[in-house]
């Protein structure tokens, strides 16, 4: 992957992690900082909740994509190294570790390869 490309990934990835910490912030304002309580308490406390849990999970789901996009690798037969985004020292992992191979496909055709391995990743 292109240096202009890992930068726009990280790029894309820290401004929707800011978002969503701007919404989470926001949701704990609404929850514990406001004076006029509704008169659906329950749905109030439980929509906020909600919205805290969601931008929770969604930011925890932006960090996995950052660890999991390959920005680089080598194959020489035996050993597949590569590089993340989220970890910039080489990684390196042995034929048979891999479980599976799949092509990745996106919208405008074939974007990669996922590789699957023996320990779950």
């Amino acid at each position: 992957m292109p240096k202009w490309q890992r930068y726009g990934q990280t790029f894309a990835i820290g401004f929707m992690c800011l978002l969503y910490c701007g919404l989470g912030l926001l949701s704990v304002r609404l929850l514990f900082f406001t004076r006029e309580v509704p008169p659906a308490k329950v749905a109030y406390f439980g929509s906020q909740v909600v919205m805290l849990i969601m931008t929770a999970g969604l930011i925890g789901m932006l960090i996995r994509l950052r660890r999991r996009t390959v920005t680089e690798f080598t194959y020489d037969g035996r050993a597949l190294r590569f590089r993340t985004l989220g970890a910039p020292d080489m990684q390196m992992r042995d034929l048979s570790e891999i479980a599976a191979v799949q092509e990745w496909r996106g919208r405008g055709g074939s974007n990669g390869y996922r590789f699957r391995f023996r320990d779950g990743e």
